[in-house]
C-alpha cells in the first residue's frame, strides 16, 4: 500500500530528524542564535523551511480529506519546543496508523464502485453501446476492421490507452502501450472479453467492471471502472 510507507518514511524522516535536533540543542537562547549566525542566514532558513513545507505536504495531500491540518500543525509545533520524544514510527504504524488506513480504503473502494455502476448504468443506454456482459462489460467501435475476427486463444498485437475513472466521473489516463503482444487468456478477463470479435485496424473503447478488471487487487485504487481504448494492429 503507497500511501502506507510514504506515511511511515514521513514518520520516521521526522522521528530522525527531532532526534538529531535534540542532540544538537544549545544551552540557552544566547547560544543558539550564534550558532545559526555562524551557519546559515535568514534567507537560508527561509529557504529550508520552504522546502521542507513542500516536501511534507507532498506526502500529506495523499491523505486528503481524512486529516486535520491544525493537529498537525499544533503536534509539529509542540515537538519543535519541546523535548517530548515524537511516537516511535513502528507504533504509529500498527496502533494508529495501519488500521485507520483500511478503514479509508474500504471507504474508497465503496465509493468507486458505486461511481462505476453508476457510469455503466448510464453508459449501457446510450446509442452505438455493445453490451458484452450485461451490467459488467460494454464496448463502444470507433473504427471498423478488416479480416478475421480476433479469438480468445489469440495473441493479437494492440495498441491501447488504459483510463480509469475516479469519483467525480473523471476520467484520468493510467498507461498506454503500443504494438504490443498480448496473450488474451492471460489478460484480465474484461479487456480479454473486450477485444475478442476485433478485426484488424479496428478500434474499440472497453468499459470494465470492476469485478472484471482489477477489483480489489489494485490497493491504490480498489474497484475503480477500468476504459480500454484499443487498436488492433495484427493477429498472425
Amino acid at each position: 500500500m503507497k500511501f502506507f510507507w510514504i506515511f511511515a518514511a514521513v514518520f520516521l524522516l521526522l522521528y530522525v530528524g527531532y532526534s538529531f535536533s535534540f542532540q544538537q540543542k544549545p544551552v540557552n537562547e544566547s547560544s543558539h542564535e550564534l550558532y545559526e549566525q555562524d551557519v546559515l542566514s535568514d534567507e537560508d532558513c527561509r529557504q529550508i523551511s520552504e522546502c521542507i513545507a513542500n516536501i511534507f505536504w507532498s506526502h500529506l495531500i495523499n491523505y486528503y480529506p481524512y486529516y486535520d491540518l491544525k493537529v498537525v500543525l499544533a503536534r509539529l509545533e509542540e515537538l519543535s519546543k519541546t523535548q517530548t520524544t515524537p511516537m516511535n514510527p513502528q507504533e504509529c504504524r500498527m496502533t494508529c496508523l495501519l488500521p485507520l488506513l483500511y478503514k479509508i480504503q474500504a471507504h474508497e473502494a465503496a465509493k468507486n464502485l458505486k461511481t462505476a455502476e453508476l457510469f455503466l448504468k448510464e453508459l449501457s443506454v446510450k446509442k452505438g453501446i455493445t453490451e458484452v456482459v450485461k451490467g459488467k462489460l460494454y464496448y463502444e467501435k470507433l473504427n471498423e476492421g478488416v479480416g478475421m475476427a480476433i479469438m480468445l486463444e489469440d495473441s493479437p498485437i494492440l495498441s491501447y490507452d488504459e483510463y480509469r475513472l475516479e469519483s467525480g466521473m473523471k476520467m484520468v489516463q493510467w498507461r498506454n502501450g503500443t504494438n504490443i503482444k498480448i496473450t488474451l487468456t492471460d489478460a484480465i478477463q474484461g479487456f480479454a472479453q473486450g477485444v475478442v470479435g476485433m478485426r484488424i485496424g479496428e478500434r474499440r473503447k472497453i468499459y470494465v467492471h470492476p469485478d472484471l478488471a482489477y477489483g480489489q487487487a489494485d490497493g491504490d485504487h480498489p474497484q475503480q471502472l477500468a476504459i480500454f481504448d484499443v487498436q488492433a494492429i495484427s493477429n498472425d
